[in-house]
């Protein structure tokens, strides 16, 4: 999906940005807000889907996730995530305080789709506790997979932080006992491009919002 955010009618000319998003995406409304009102002239593009046509220097900036921890002149880390287990609230294993990952090798998982950090992550955690996730849906929508799993379709991997939407009325989250589970959230700047004063504004901005969602959230 490419979306461009601009005023109908504006200037003929205005700054511009591009940000590839493959994570976080339900913050985006709060963030692209909050920064327009310091910069309500800003032309901004988001991409959530990298196109095969794209080249190294059509960003500016990408939003994205992995797991180990990546920090470097034009990288960011933003946020660590603990990641858990979320499952219907009348699955058997539904009342463990914690669970071994191991422990749920033949359970039917619900996942993102092939390609996302979501699915390397979880994909080497499980390699990790000895075993191929059977993964019998894929999305790329966490509120589709949230969707999945209330119909008691199968469990999933669960950010605590930037999926806390999951509600816990619903859904039973369940930290992983054997294996440290998390996430880095990073950003990464464009080094093949040149960036405006408004690109390492709106990095700026992006890096203060991220340090104040553990504290906020």
């Amino acid at each position: 999906m490419k979306e461009e955010l601009h005023d109908r009618g504006g200037a003929p000319w205005r700054e511009k940005i591009t940000i590839i998003v493959k994570v976080a995406s339900k913050f985006l409304p709060e963030i692209i807000s909050g920064f327009r009102q310091k910069h309500p002239d800003v032309h901004i593009v988001i991409i959530q889907n990298e196109m095969d046509d794209m080249s190294a220097t059509d960003w500016d900036l990408k939003l994205d996730a992995s797991r180990e921890k990546q920090e470097n002149e034009n990288t960011t880390c933003l946020l660590k995530e603990k990641i858990c287990l979320a499952m219907p609230k009348d699955h058997p294993l539904a009342n463990q305080k914690s669970i071994r990952l191991s422990d749920v090798s033949g359970e039917s998982f619900l996942g993102m789709q092939k390609g996302s950090s979501m699915n390397a992550i979880a994909a080497a955690y499980c390699r990790e506790a000895g075993f191929v996730p059977n993964i019998i849906l894929e999305t790329d929508n966490p509120s589709t997979l949230r969707g999945l799993m209330r119909l008691g379709l199968g469990i999933a991997f669960n950010p605590v932080i930037t999926w806390k939407e999951v509600s816990e009325e619903e859904f039973q989250l369940i930290p992983i006992a054997d294996i440290d589970c998390c996430r880095y959230i990073h950003l990464s700047l464009n080094p093949k491009r040149y960036h405006p004063k408004v690109v390492l504004a709106f990095q700026e901005y992006l890096i203060q919002f991220f340090s104040g969602l553990t504290g906020k959230r």
